[in-house]
């Protein structure tokens, strides 16, 4: 991109661990000359040139959606969220959103009932992690096997449209790629 208006003058990694470089920059305004040190910047660490880093899913089903009430220990309380994660290096995104769906709500379902609904970047500010996002329509083998391994991560809970809308609505759901997933599908959903 030729037309920044910000120049990272130096880029410090204060930590890493399998998932994440936290980093520590040094910016300026190229407009101004204003200069921001240690501006925060997590960097998923992904071998994907198009920056995607994980998936979120809506599993929908008898036209009802699943969401997880999670807890989330950052913010120290519980969220309605789709299924997501991190996408496996060499894993395709719609591969990491079977299995997702899989680990986190126990159903098994096929490539040809994913919707592809687009990517976000959940935080442009401080994040340089793209999610892809898919709605999975259709039926489902209920496993009944869950991966109990993820701290925090709840029971799912089947939703109506209806139910969705109000939630949306009365802003019961606050994950950002959930609600951006719910928002297109709704969308779509009109358009046909």
């Amino acid at each position: 991109m030729r037309d920044r208006p910000v120049k990272v003058k130096v880029r410090r990694k204060i930590f890493s661990n399998t998932k994440w470089h936290i980093c520590a920059d040094s910016i300026e305004d190229l407009k101004s000359g204003t200069t921001v040190e240690d501006y925060v910047v997590l960097e998923a660490i992904t071998p994907r040139d198009d920056q995607v880093t994980g998936c979120t899913v809506l599993p929908i089903f008898e036209d009802r959606i699943l969401l997880l009430r999670n807890y989330r220990h950052p913010a120290e309380r519980y969220f309605w969220e789709a299924a997501r994660g991190f996408i496996d290096p060499e894993e395709e995104p719609i591969t990491a959103a079977l299995r997702e769906v899989k680990e986190e709500v126990g159903l098994v379902a096929n490539t040809h009932d994913v919707v592809p609904l687009g990517y976000c970047f959940p935080e442009s500010s401080t994040m340089i992690a793209r999610a892809a996002l898919f709605a999975i329509v259709g039926r489902a083998i209920n496993t009944g096997s869950l991966d109990k391994s993820e701290p925090g991560l709840g029971q799912a809970r089947a939703f109506s449209f209806a139910e969705i809308n109000q939630m949306m609505g009365d802003h019961e759901i606050e994950d950002a790629t959930t609600c951006i997933a719910i928002d297109r599908f709704m969308r779509s959903r009109k358009l046909h």
